[in-house]
Formats: structure tokens, C-alpha cells, sequence
């Protein structure tokens, strides 16, 4: 009987897309001493993903996605993906712009994640993600707000495969237009 229900239980987590992660958590950029780690993802190309955020510190801290991006674990080949649109926080999956995190505490949060390398390989389900030690630089964060906002406008919550294909387009436009360098990206 315990054997059958882990084999369940490994199915459900597989059929989920359970992100593989290193489940730490690491220092949000900017973020006034939040930490993140990874919970799961569930695509390769685009999709959503969901992070806990936590807050050590002693007050309420203010939790903002916006530029922050994912280096895919031990493969420089890989995609990284950066976060686009609203943030989705409960079950009820309302959009917003930011978060706060009381002291002490943590939330699940969900987010579009899109990759930023048009160039590069779409990475596999077993991909692992890694919070960028840095937020995408200012003139990239804005060239992309600026491209995928009128797309957004129309999202309202979870936006559907018609929607995410046309804001990869969007993000992929944006990064030929800002060429900065990212975390993870090598000399040519």
C-alpha cells in the first residue's frame, strides 16, 4: 500500500511540472533582504511559474518581479527566462504589480516567465532554474515593458497560449533591440 501511494505521489509531482530545483533560497536583487526559491515551472519556452518568497527580516517588505530573470542550472547552452506581466498571488489568482511579505513570513506567488534567448536552445522539463544574482539591466526592464504592455493590457489573470505566444514574440523583439549583456551568457 506504501509503495503504491509513493508511486502515486512521484506521478502527481512529474505530472505537475514540478520544477527540479536546488529548493534554496537566494537573495532577491534589490529586494530589500527577500529570499526566493523555485516551487515549479510549468513549460519550457514560456509558462508560468511559481516561486515562494520569504521575508527574515523584522518588517513588512514589499516583493516587485519586474527584471528578474532564471539561469538554467549547469547548462550555458539553455534559455534563461525572465519575468513578464502581473504577478498572481492566492487562489484566486488576481493580478497584481507587487506583494508584500510580512515579517517573518512567506507567500506563493505566480508569475509568466518567457525566454530571453532567441538564440539559444528551449530548455527541457528537467531543466533546473536559478534566481539571477542581478534584475536585467534598466534600459532592458524598459524596452520589454514597452513592448509587451499593449499585449498585457488584454491579460486578464492567466493569459492563454494565443496570448503567451505572442508576448514571446514581443520579449524576444525587445532583447534584439536592447543587446545587453544577462548573467550566464558567454564571450563570443
Amino acid at each position: 500500500m506504501r509503495a503504491s501511494w509513493l508511486l502515486v505521489s512521484a506521478f502527481l509531482a512529474i505530472g505537475t511540472g514540478a520544477a527540479i530545483a536546488d529548493d534554496k533560497f537566494h537573495a532577491v536583487p534589490d529586494g530589500g533582504g527577500l529570499e526566493l526559491r523555485v516551487v515549479s515551472y510549468g513549460k519550457s519556452v514560456h509558462g508560468e511559474m511559481t516561486v515562494e518568497v520569504r521575508n527574515p527580516g523584522t518588517a513588512a517588505t514589499t516583493f516587485v518581479a519586474t527584471g528578474l530573470y532564471f539561469t538554467p542550472d549547469d547548462n550555458d547552452e539553455s534559455q534563461r527566462l525572465g519575468v513578464v506581466g502581473h504577478l498572481r498571488v492566492g487562489s484566486e489568482g488576481g493580478n497584481a504589480d507587487v506583494v508584500t511579505i510580512a515579517a517573518g513570513g512567506s507567500r506563493k506567488v505566480r508569475f509568466d516567465v518567457f525566454c530571453v534567448d532567441e538564440h539559444r536552445h528551449a530548455p527541457g522539463s528537467d531543466q533546473a532554474f536559478t534566481l539571477a544574482a542581478a534584475r536585467m539591466p534598466t534600459s532592458l526592464i524598459a524596452e520589454m515593458g514597452r513592448k509587451t504592455s499593449p499585449a498585457l493590457a488584454g491579460v486578464k489573470g492567466k493569459p492563454t497560449d494565443d496570448q503567451m505566444s505572442d508576448l514571446q514574440g514581443r520579449v524576444w523583439d525587445a532583447r534584439r533591440t536592447v543587446k545587453v549583456r544577462l548573467l550566464g551568457e558567454k564571450r563570443r
